[in-house]
């Protein structure tokens, strides 16, 4: 038998060799005793060894006060701890974000920072061991900051027309989700709007001093701290007229008017009647006259607040009659000019006013044209008035026949200057040729001091009335003309026109090959490539030519027989001519022409003829641009025969012999060769190939010579 036991736990096993789980072990200093029993039933002395089992602490996070909530809310951590075999020593709460954040069991803090957390708890033993770590998890929301840019303007004023509007503006910004709602509030409004900018009529708040509040919300629900910002509301005072004695009256008569004044905010302190006739009338609410002067009065009436607002002026009218009034309300231009093609015209507005009719007749005169017209507005053409300062009167007669007394006022008429382009030649040319150009101008009421030629294609040409150019750019100009008087104005432009042809440009791309030979069966032609290029048009003719043979194509490329050639060193010349007939300039390059030599069998004494006899041969041999240096006679079966210009030959080999001559010049070249047929006979050919006997005997038994190969 086999025991192990402990002095602590007992017996703990039976076998030999045993694993134990730590925990099912309790804490403490174990002796552990092992002992064997043998078959007689005796033990063994007891084998003892230490045992020492510690147990790690437990920890568990009891609660977390808020799972979710915004940055800066204290959170509240609950813990709890255990040691079987000592007691706790330290504790360790810590975030994924933040780091340690707390050393007690328990543990409260507003300062975690904004985001998903993950949260951790673990505790250290008085055996230095820490127990496992137990988790939970924490959203802290970030708080949205909101602000306001701006309220413009921030005082706003009532009963005003013209700035009758506010507007809001306000922002809000969040560092972990986005905004979802705004809020504005007033003071004295309550809400005004749920949009982060917004704009009111500010006639639908309430006067005095707002505090604006304004708030946004995350997709967390949480509203932003409120911000603030003040807002004033006043009014504009209101103005009445509350009684008119009469709207028209003769002038002297009396006239009176009533207003009165009130204010939202405030009190009248003010009253002003003006009229558009006489200016100010009056500072009080109420006054009268019999001394409004003559026509059409319109009235104004506003008033004051204690806060030095003028209300908008209400109107009325009054007419105080007498003889006609006239009013020159206008002429338009006032200083016009003749000779303006852009603003010809005059307009003359007048108008005349009857206390007691109608006007029924208009006279318009001017000092030096006499009558302009019946009518009471008019437009009238520049160019039929004289020049001049015009003094210009203006009449109405009424039903009464009366005339009013006259307006006046002044009118001039100027002119223009007149400019001439006299003549600009030539009008169609090519680049790098001078071009003149001549003008003049005319000035009715006074000098011509400046000149001015321009081009569409070049801008500004000369300020000379005449001038010559050869730099004029290749293209259609446009050209215009103009002049300057004394008082400094333009004639309208004169126009015409130049066109400046670009000149094409010619290259010889090759002439392939440069030098050639005639009687050259071989290579008998040269190609010749030419292109011409031009900028403002198309080629519409070539033409080469030789320095030795004139014309040689109107084509751009073309190949020639060299045997049609002059011999000799040709310059070779190329040009192109625009759809303005206008040849380019010429561009050029050698041609060297060469010839082979030609060789002739002048002579051959047989045509057939027989082995050993005697042959003679005869040629010539010339050269158009030098001389022969050597002779090549040759047999198609014999080879060499001869470099001799005639020769006699006897050892020809039997055979139908092509007999072959070739010349080479001085340019060590060989001319083609000049071939002639011949047979040569060759001699038959006996041979004894049998036996025959030295001796014969004649009329012997055999006295017959017998053939070869018979005995």
């Amino acid at each position: 038998d086999i025991e192990w036991s402990s002095s602590i736990d007992g017996a703990i096993s039976y076998d030999q060799s045993f694993s134990i789980n730590a925990t099912t072990l309790s804490p403490g200093n174990h002796t552990l005793t092992f002992r064997a029993k043998d078959s007689h039933g005796f033990w063994s002395f007891n084998a003892t060894a230490p045992l020492y089992v510690r147990h790690h602490p437990r920890s568990s996070i009891e609660s977390i006060s808020h799972i979710s909530t915004d940055e800066n809310v204290p959170i509240t951590f609950a813990g709890d701890a255990s040691d079987t075999d000592g007691s706790i020593s330290s504790y360790e709460w810590y975030s994924s974000r933040d780091g340690v954040f707390g050393t007690n069991l328990n543990t409260t803090t507003g300062d975690l920072s904004i985001g998903y957390h993950v949260i951790s708890f673990k505790v250290k033993d008085n055996d230095d061991l820490w127990s496992l770590t137990d988790y939970s998890f924490l959203f802290i929301n970030g708080i949205p900051t909101a602000s306001i840019g701006s309220i413009d303007p921030q005082t706003v004023y009532r009963n005003n027309l013209t700035y009758y509007s506010s507007s809001f503006y306000g922002n809000v910004s969040d560092n972990d989700g986005q905004i979802t709602h705004y809020y504005w509030n007033s003071s004295k409004d309550g809400v005004l709007s749920t949009s982060g900018n917004f704009t009111t009529n500010v006639n639908t708040l309430s006067l005095g001093n707002h505090t604006i509040t304004f708030q946004g919300r995350d997709n967390y629900t949480t509203w932003s701290p409120t911000v603030s910002t003040w807002l004033v509301v006043k009014a504009y005072p209101n103005a009445t007229i509350t009684d008119q004695s009469s709207y028209s009256i003769n002038f002297g008569d009396f006239f009176s008017l009533d207003g009165s004044g009130s204010d939202e905010d405030g009190t009248v302190t003010a009253y002003e009647w003006v009229s558009s006739r006489d200016g100010l009338l009056s500072t009080n609410s109420s006054f009268n006259s019999t001394s409004l002067s003559v026509g059409f009065h319109r009235i104004y009436f506003k008033v004051k607040d204690n806060d030095t607002l003028w209300s908008r002026p209400v109107i009325t009218q009054l007419s105080v009659n007498d003889i006609p009034v006239s009013i020159i309300h206008s002429i338009t231009p006032q200083t016009a000019y003749r000779n303006n093609l852009t603003h010809y015209n005059v307009s003359f507005s007048g108008s005349s006013y009857d206390r007691d009719g109608e006007i029924t007749s208009y006279y318009w005169n001017s000092s030096k044209d006499g009558v302009l017209s019946t009518s009471g507005n008019f437009t009238v053409n520049v160019n039929i008035l004289s020049l001049g300062t015009h003094n210009i009167t203006f009449q109405g007669s009424d039903n009464g026949t009366s005339w009013s007394p006259k307006a006046s006022i002044w009118f001039v008429v100027k002119a223009y200057p007149n400019a001439t382009i006299t003549s600009i030649s030539p009008r169609s040319t090519d680049e790098g040729t001078s071009v003149s150009f001549s003008g003049s101008g005319a000035d009715e009421d006074g000098t011509i001091t400046g000149y001015e030629w321009m081009s569409s294609q070049d801008g500004l040409l000369s300020r000379n009335s005449s001038f010559s150019t050869a730099e004029l750019s290749t293209g259609f100009h446009r050209i215009y003309f103009k002049v300057k008087d004394n008082d400094t104005l333009w004639s309208v432009a004169k126009t015409s026109s130049v066109f400046i042809n670009d000149i094409s440009v010619a290259s010889i791309g090759s002439i392939e090959p440069q030098t050639v030979y005639r009687n050259n069966l071989t290579y008998y032609i040269s190609s010749f490539y030419g292109n011409v290029s031009d900028n403002d048009g198309s080629i519409t003719h070539y033409y080469w030519n030789s320095s030795k043979d004139g014309t040689l194509s109107t084509s751009g490329n073309f190949t020639t027989n060299v045997n049609t050639l002059s011999l000799g060193n040709h310059t070779i010349t190329f040009q192109g001519r625009d759809n303005y007939t206008t040849w380019s300039p010429k561009v050029s390059a050698w041609l060297v022409v060469k010839a082979y030599p030609n060789a002739t069998i002048t002579f051959v004494s047989d045509t057939f003829s027989n082995e050993t006899q005697n042959v003679e041969f005869r040629s010539s041999g010339s050269d158009e641009d030098g001389t022969i240096e050597k002779i090549a006679w040759t047999s198609s079966i014999d080879g060499f025969l001869s470099g001799y210009q005639n020769f006699n030959i006897t050892t020809l080999s039997p055979g139908n012999h092509i007999i072959n001559l070739k010349v080479k010049d001085n340019d060590s070249l060989w001319s083609r060769s000049d071939s002639f047929n011949l047979d040569i006979n060759g001699k038959p050919t006996a041979e004894i190939i049998g036996t025959v006997p030295n001796v014969i005997f004649e009329f012997s038994e055999n006295s017959t010579l017998a053939p070869p190969g018979e005995d």
